[in-house]
């Protein structure tokens, strides 16, 4: 067992170092060598001389735009490379550039890039040209720019091209999964402003997070990678860089509630200005001048800043909220963003922001605001339901209890005038209370039913049935004229108690006694929607238009028609249907009340031509019939005229009195 034990161990140990030494041999295969620091700037017709200790030196990555004054906008720096010779699949990595560089290795061009400035590059550098002994590697740095140029960041090292390739693709995540949070975020916001009526602030929130994700989506190198239109994306990023500071400003103003600040549309035309100029400049590839045209847009940005901030903070100390202490503090970190911007020199460099753990703060700030907005929205619809909950039940118990404290008392009363008519009232006076008692128990009739109406969404039952079956049922015979016109197979699915009490409210209306006469026309119209029109003449036209004034609420009501006429409304309501009261013709009083009615499917598919039909139902007043029918046919056929230049005159003259219908 001992010696088993033993061996095993041993066995075990010889795995273990035969691992470590095979790991030892892969890990020192790999090459990942740090070229950031010092540079020799090669003198001219110096290239291959292998003593460059009295050369000067420059640090990259760093700006070297001063050192590139004074070598014609044109650089060469140099430096040892440790590399075995023979390696392959190694290559050489940069951060952004500005504006071009080429790759030496032991005086043989290897690659340079980019296409466009501003873009890291990846070289692969062959093993063939790798020597024993010393190597070096050179580049070579061309730029007209006088703020900022070079490898402004880094990093700038050699690497095994796996490796290298996958630094490299890894740097672009951030920004590419941050600019899809900002698409995402414009496009929830854009959405918002066509559905919320109240939503100021949603249209410029949704603008700006779209700007800002077209931007850092241009400087990404996986959508030139994806789409590779180097130009165009360099050209729209440039663009979107200048907007990118002036963005949240109508966020602001509209948040607040500010009234527009003076010259603020000549701001946005310089705005616009300076984006078109930027666009230009880098077409024609004047970098130098679009370098000093983003630096001075940046500093007139600051005194503009500071006036947006000053203006928030007041509109803060007026009225205190949570948005309004994140628009605070998103200034106050955007602050802190540029004070470090300035002590690390990124102000004054290429590009309009950078990515960074306060610019990402003050980035989502504003959907954070919007956020906060959206949640209080809810919250106060959740507690407006509550309400409106509680208050049709709180309206349902109390004409519950009138009912009980009333109904009683009422029908004492009546009783005991009853047993007093009996006993001495004369005829007249009796017949007088007794009026009065059957309007007040009708009153309070009338009330229970329009409280219950009004606590009413839906119909208790909705039941499918011919119209034409239907109306010959239900239409009453006496004290009106009725015209139906109807598709034969024209389904009504509703409650039919409802339509009919709606029908019978309407014809028995307090209000219509005085007219003359009542004419009920009931058609359907190319929508299949049923239409109940009642047309009521009156000898006086002053009294039929006070009473259209009336039932539409620009006069008061005095003559306590009130609770007939709700009724009426909230069982159109609770139908789904429409109430429109309006003159026809300066003749006519026209109550149009319209329900949805529907064909059955398959005759929905083929829709009969000459199928409609008309049901005389009593014997018609023919002038009142002759014009009944013309506005029914009026309505229906005749189509709306639109304006335009080159109609007739008999168009013209339609048109007007179209106009004049309308306004009637």
């Amino acid at each position: 067992m001992r010696i088993a034990h033993h061996l095993s161990l041993s066995a075990a140990g010889t795995a273990l170092i035969l691992f470590s030494l095979l790991t030892g041999e892969s890990l020192q295969a790999r090459t990942n060598l740090d070229l950031s620091g010092s540079w020799k700037v090669i003198p001219a017709g110096r290239m291959e001389d292998p003593n460059d200790d009295a050369w000067p030196s420059v640090q990259l990555p760093g700006n070297i735009a001063p050192t590139l004054k004074q070598t014609g906008n044109v650089i060469w720096l140099r430096r040892e490379l440790n590399v075995e010779p023979g390696r392959t699949n190694i290559s050489f990595l940069t951060g952004p550039i500005y504006d071009r560089l080429d790759v030496y290795v032991n005086g043989i061009r290897i690659g340079g890039g980019p296409e466009t400035p501003g873009r890291p590059i990846i070289v692969t550098i062959p093993g063939s040209i790798l020597k024993p002994g010393l190597n070096f590697i050179a580049l070579r740095l061309e730029s007209n720019r006088k703020i900022s140029a070079g490898i402004l960041q880094g990093p700038v090292l050699v690497q095994d091209t796996e490796m290298a390739r996958e630094v490299f693709w890894k740097s672009q995540i951030p920004s590419f999964v941050f600019s899809l949070l900002f698409l995402s975020c414009s496009i929830f916001f854009i959405l918002l402003h066509f559905r919320v009526e109240a939503g100021r602030i949603y249209l410029p929130s949704g603008l700006g997070y779209g700007v800002l994700a077209l931007h850092f989506m241009c400087e990404n190198e996986i959508l030139h990678w994806v789409f590779p239109l180097h130009g165009l994306w360099e050209i729209t990023g440039t663009v979107s860089g200048i907007l990118i500071p002036v963005l949240f400003y109508p966020f602001i103003i509209r948040f607040f509630r500010m009234e527009t600040p003076p010259h603020y549309r000549t701001f946005w035309w310089s705005v616009i200005g300076v984006a078109f100029l930027a666009a230009l400049l880098y077409t024609l590839k004047l970098h130098f001048i679009l370098e000093i045209v983003e630096l001075s847009w940046k500093l007139l940005n600051v005194p503009i800043f500071f006036l947006a901030a000053f203006l928030s903070f007041r509109q803060l100390s007026e009225k205190q909220s949570t948005g309004g202490f994140l628009i605070a503090a998103g200034f106050l970190v955007f602050l802190i963003h540029g004070l470090i911007s300035i002590l690390d020199g990124r102000l004054w460099g290429p590009g309009a922001i950078q990515l960074s753990f306060f610019s990402v703060i003050g980035l989502l700030l504003p959907a954070s605001v919007i956020m906060l907005q959206l949640v209080a929205l809810q919250r106060d619809v959740d507690l407006g339901s509550l309400k409106m909950e509680s208050v049709n039940e709180l309206r349902t118990r109390i004409f519950h209890h009138i009912n009980l404290a009333i109904a009683q008392p009422v029908l004492e009363l009546s009783e005991q005038v009853r047993q007093k008519m009996q006993e001495g009232f004369n005829r007249k006076e009796a017949s007088a209370v007794q009026f009065r008692i059957t309007e007040m128990e009708k009153s309070l009739d009338d009330v229970l039913e329009l409280s219950r109406l009004e606590v009413m969404e839906e119909p208790e039952a909705r039941v499918p049935v011919n119209v034409g079956d239907f109306l010959s049922a239900v239409l009453p015979t006496s004290g009106v004229t009725c015209t139906v016109k109807v598709h034969p197979r024209l389904e009504l699915e509703s409650s039919l108690e409802l339509v009919h009490s709606a029908v019978i409210r309407l014809v028995d209306f307090p209000g219509f006694k005085s007219f003359r006469h009542i004419d009920l026309i009931v058609t359907s119209d190319l929508d299949e929607n049923l239409h109940f029109r009642f047309l009521l003449q009156h000898d006086d036209r002053k009294t039929m238009r006070r009473m259209q004034r009336i039932l539409t609420g620009k006069l008061p009501d005095l003559e306590g028609l009130w609770i007939q006429w709700g009724i009426i409304q909230e069982i159109i309501r609770i139908l789904d249907g429409s109430l429109e009261v309006r003159i026809l013709n300066k003749k006519f009083l026209c109550i149009d009340v319209r329900l949805d009615a529907h064909l059955p499917p398959e005759e929905a598919l083929e829709r009969e031509g000459p199928g409609l039909r008309v049901v005389s139902l009593v014997e018609q007043d023919k002038e009142a019939e002759a014009l009944a029918r013309a506005a029914a046919a009026n309505d229906e056929r005749m189509p709306e005229i639109q304006f335009h230049a080159k109609m007739t005159t008999g168009e013209f003259v339609q048109w007007i009195k179209q106009k004049l219908r309308k306004s009637a």
